[in-house]
């Protein structure tokens, strides 16, 4: 396993706080963009970035070009995701509302408000039809986006909802928060399925295997744990008792600039192979999912690694942080890794 660098850009004035990757041929189609050479491997082009200084951008990654700034937040913005077929784009701000764009001409479609908090993070349904998003005012809402109203109310949390992530197998989705769990919801009943219990300090970051068999998260306890959530095979679990992880990893595995960086990032590979984690310190791990066995480790940023995404075909990882800068890796596996 190797990662190069392709690509590093700076464009914020302040830290970026996250980082999408457009999902496959759509963005080459949907902005009418040239690869760069016949033998290029990689399906995507273009990245969003969310910044602190209330700005998204979108950027062709092969030449650093800003294809689109959006501009509408008064307050920074937390979080940005693109649709599953890439021509909608969702921006989360401190400023409490959720702003849905279109992907190629940078226009606004709605403004979803009803939160009264600064907001998280949001993710899509894989239909496209819906989006979640979690606030600091404890609690997760799903979104009907043609229409721009609200479709349920996930309540349960007690403190800040700082992560969500949606299920690609199923309607289920995960939302972890400072209240120390996480928790399972079936999105379109509204019902909370499950609590898992077992860190010792509020929740930065979760993420769904892409088998949709397991739960990664990271905590401000300093460690990652993988939750076991196949139903098929955990039965006998009651949502009250929580999940036993599955495996515990801690970043002590690897010399940090100090003791126990904490995992601040999470992002599983769409092979299910590997998963990356950033770290507080600016280190990124490569992790492999059979035996979390680290493959690899680089110093990727000089502050927080905020952000983590793949390209559909995995051959693409691209990380944001605290330094304000962005940088794309190639990721390329042999065949002894």
């Amino acid at each position: 396993l190797s990662s190069t660098e392709m690509t590093k850009s700076v464009g914020h004035v302040g830290p970026v706080r996250r980082v999408a990757v457009a999902p496959g041929e759509s963005s080459w189609q949907l902005h009418g963009l040239p690869r760069r050479a016949n033998n290029q491997t990689s399906d995507t082009c273009v990245v969003a970035t969310a910044s602190d200084d209330g700005q998204a951008h979108m950027i062709n990654i092969n030449t650093g070009m800003n294809l689109q700034h959006l501009k509408g937040h008064e307050r920074g913005v937390n979080h940005v995701e693109f649709s599953p077929q890439g021509d909608l784009i969702a921006t989360a701000s401190a400023d409490a509302t959720v702003k849905v764009w279109d992907a190629v001409t940078g226009a606004l479609k709605c403004t979803l408000t009803g939160h009264t908090s600064e907001i998280s993070a949001i993710m899509f349904t894989k239909d496209q039809k819906a989006l979640l998003s979690v606030s600091h005012d404890t609690s997760a809402r799903v979104w009907d986006i043609e229409g721009g109203f609200l479709l349920a109310l996930l309540s349960g949390h007690t403190k800040a909802v700082t992560c969500v992530d949606y299920s690609p197998k199923s309607n289920r989705a995960v939302t972890g928060s400072k209240d120390k769990t996480l928790r399972l919801w079936n999105m379109w009943k509204a019902a909370q399925t499950k609590t898992l219990r077992g860190h010792t300090a509020g929740i930065l970051e979760c993420a769904f295997s892409k088998n949709g068999t397991r739960i990664f998260s990271g905590s401000r306890d300093k460690t990652i744990r993988v939750w076991g959530v196949d139903d098929t095979v955990h039965k006998g679990w009651t949502p009250q008792a929580g999940y036993a992880p599955m495996q515990q990893l801690t970043s002590l595995k690897r010399k940090a600039a100090y003791p126990g960086a904490k995992a601040t990032v999470i992002a599983a590979s769409p092979s299910d192979m590997h998963v990356a984690v950033g770290y507080d310190d600016g280190v990124i791990e490569l992790i492999r999912q059979t035996n979390y066995v680290v493959d690899q480790s680089w110093s990727a940023h000089t502050a927080d690694v905020t952000g983590l995404d793949f390209s559909k075909d995995g051959s693409l990882l691209c990380s944001c942080g605290w330094d304000r800068a962005v940088h794309v890796y190639r990721i390329e596996y042999v065949s002894n890794s």
